[in-house]
């Protein structure tokens, strides 16, 4: 849990190095002890380290991995959690009576799996997607333990179990916990732009070179809408998007790749148009730039370029090796109900 803004980072380091490749126990406690400097460490409860050492070796030990906990997060970073829903006597105790000593505190530490309580059987059907296995439908019914309880809920099985002080505890760490991030911020790399040009600059020149090459008989109207186009583009920080949608369009089109002529809103992009992202030319059509990007609504735009499957890690390889691996991640949408009715043992057809 992050402390501070740095602390958030450090998170987000540790998430992501973990999520690279598994690390042993021993490389996990010397990648904290090197990167992780403004974390706060709040045990899990009967599963973490602490909590079974202290049950089945006693306090003593437990002392000794409390210690080496302090060693990395700092003294008065390290707190036990204990779960009031449900409830487990024997850690609670052993819990209350160490926690007695000045070395250790206590907090509200219960696992969330799911929003409210009826939605344990939806979690059920995911994870019985994931190991393949068919579930009873009498289950719907079922209700779960790990879930957002209301504070009120929690604030008297706290106190009525004589652990008033995770609660209190609870509400100064949520006080520690001032992290600010700013909004509508996009990460994207720099396209690498000739003699260092700004990306506004360069696209600039891309699309007046092929506003000049089209032509168009009206060409204060197209003039206008390009003017209009580049400044909503230069303003929402998407310049480099486009020039780099514009460097895989090239490279699809240099090495014999199909791409689409543009669906969905992007065609209606005049600058898009006349880089060869899309076919379509909007002003002939009458499509509107707003519904691509609107200065008013903060979104990335959205750009397919349909590239077919068996070309796609041809120029996914292109990408990573053009702007670095860090700098590349691949998405996948969930939208469709195949795959859910297996687990129900209900036949998918249509």
């Amino acid at each position: 849990m992050p402390s501070i803004k740095p602390g958030y980072y450090e998170l987000i380091g540790l998430i992501r190095r973990l999520s690279h490749q598994p690390l042993s126990p021993s490389a996990i406690w010397d990648y904290l002890t090197q990167s992780c400097h403004n974390l706060v460490y709040i045990s899990c409860g009967h599963a973490s380290e602490v909590e079974q050492t202290l049950i089945h070796s006693g306090d003593q030990e437990a002392d000794l991995v409390l210690e080496r906990l302090e060693q990395v997060f700092g003294h008065g970073n390290v707190y036990l959690g204990v779960a009031a829903f449900p409830y487990n006597p024997v850690e609670g105790e052993a819990v209350k009576a160490w926690a007695k000593e000045p070395t250790s505190s206590t907090s509200s530490g219960a696992g969330v799996s799911t929003l409210n309580q009826g939605d344990a059987f939806s979690l059920k059907v995911l994870e019985a997607i994931g190991a393949n296995e068919t579930l009873d439908v009498e289950l719907r019914a079922m209700q779960g333990v790990h879930y957002v309880y209301n504070w009120a809920d929690l604030e008297a099985q706290y106190v009525r179990l004589g652990l008033a002080d995770c609660l209190t505890n609870s509400r100064q760490l949520a006080d520690r916990m001032q992290v600010s991030l700013p909004q509508n911020q996009a990460f994207l790399p720099k396209f690498p732009t000739p003699d260092q040009v700004p990306a506004s600059q360069y696209l600039r020149n891309l699309t007046q070179v092929a506003l000049e090459a089209l032509a168009p008989a009206n060409r204060e109207l197209y003039q206008e809408r390009l003017d209009y186009e580049l400044e909503v583009i230069d303003s929402m920080g998407f310049s480099d998007y486009f020039l780099i949608v514009w460097d895989i369009i090239v490279y699809c089109q240099s090495h014999a790749i199909r791409v689409g002529p543009g669906r969905g809103s992007a065609a209606g992009s005049l600058v898009s148009y006349l880089l060869g992202i899309t076919r379509v030319d909007p002003i002939q059509y009458n499509l509107l730039f707003e519904r691509f990007l609107n200065p008013e609504r903060y979104n990335m735009p959205d750009i397919d370029m349909d590239i077919p499957d068996n070309k796609r890690q041809q120029v996914l390889h292109y990408v990573v090796e053009r702007y670095g691996q860090e700098q590349v991640a691949q998405i996948a949408t969930l939208g469709d109900l195949r795959g859910s009715e297996q687990p129900c043992g209900i036949p998918y057809e249509f």
